[in-house]
């Protein structure tokens, strides 16, 4: 489904529109339609938060990870970011709306999102969520709060240990 010619002008693009692509859209078409929001995200009407596009960018990064197990046997739907790709950029995406919402309760909703999908999840994407994303999410201290209760579920408390020792073995900080 390539993207309407007339939103390739200059002319704005109603957000009902875009939703309405998204609820049908496959994985490469979410992810043109989302390149496209960040790109002229000006043009859209009415305007729309840095939140919603946040959350729909973590949705899309947790398809990618969910569909990569399959993606051999799928050709019809092609993910552009490899289940891997797809955690890395899930790392840089929680920094980013982490330093964005500072202090915000809906940082820990995304936080418990991830938890709730690797819960969730096949054996593949726990791995990928735990090596993939959460050792290099722990590796940044400002992080750790937001996952500190995985340590106390039964679920979460393996991949939240073995994770924290590497995310504190390689750690970083958004400090300058």
């Amino acid at each position: 489904m390539p993207l309407p010619i007339h939103w390739q002008t200059a002319s704005n693009v109603r957000f009902a529109d875009i939703c309405k692509r998204l609820e049908t859209a496959n994985l490469t078409e979410r992810y043109e339609l989302l390149t496209f929001v960040r790109l002229h995200k000006a043009r859209v009407r009415p305007r729309i938060s840095d939140r919603w596009l946040i959350f729909e960018m973590l949705k899309y990064f947790l398809e990618c990870i969910a569909h990569g197990q399959h993606s051999e046997t799928d050709a019809e739907e092609e993910c552009l970011d490899s289940p891997f790709d797809a955690a890395e950029q899930l790392v840089r995406w929680f920094n980013w709306y982490r330093n964005a919402e500072k202090d915000n309760p809906r940082v820990q909703n995304v936080a418990n999102l991830i938890a709730d999908f690797y819960r969730n999840g096949t054996g593949y994407c726990r791995n990928c969520v735990e090596t993939g994303f959460l050792e290099h999410v722990l590796e940044t201290p400002e992080n750790r709060p937001y996952f500190r209760s995985w340590s106390d579920d039964p679920e979460l408390a393996d991949a939240h240990r073995a994770s924290l020792k590497w995310g504190l073995a390689h750690e970083t900080t958004d400090k300058p």
